[in-house]
């Protein structure tokens, strides 16, 4: 099981901020539910991860230190980040693939 996660939260003003979580604040997140993530995994709400980044976001001081339902408001979307997608190989001249046809 992971011990962190990464977010990737759109607010209404457009702007985006990213924000990976710690295990403390998955433990904050365990105690707040009263649940152990297996159990979270198992029965997921989409309140789970809004808490989690909204808890990661807050401990990191870029809320504004807002309680979670005022933040929720300001949040068009949260969606967790995959590990780093691998970078496609080039093509084309200079390279050992052969250039695309046309």
């Amino acid at each position: 099981m992971t011990n962190s996660f990464t977010f990737k939260v759109e607010l209404l003003d457009g702007s985006t901020v990213e924000v990976t979580t710690k295990p403390s604040d998955i433990l904050d997140m365990e105690a707040h539910f009263g649940k152990g993530m297996p159990a979270m995994f198992s029965d997921m709400h989409i309140t789970y991860l809004w808490w989690l980044a909204w808890h990661a976001l807050d401990r990191s001081g870029k809320t504004a230190s807002m309680p979670f339902d005022v933040w929720k408001t300001t949040v068009v979307d949260v969606a967790t980040v995959s590990e780093a997608d691998p970078v496609p190989l080039e093509t084309g001249p200079g390279t050992d693939s052969p250039p695309p046809s046309s």
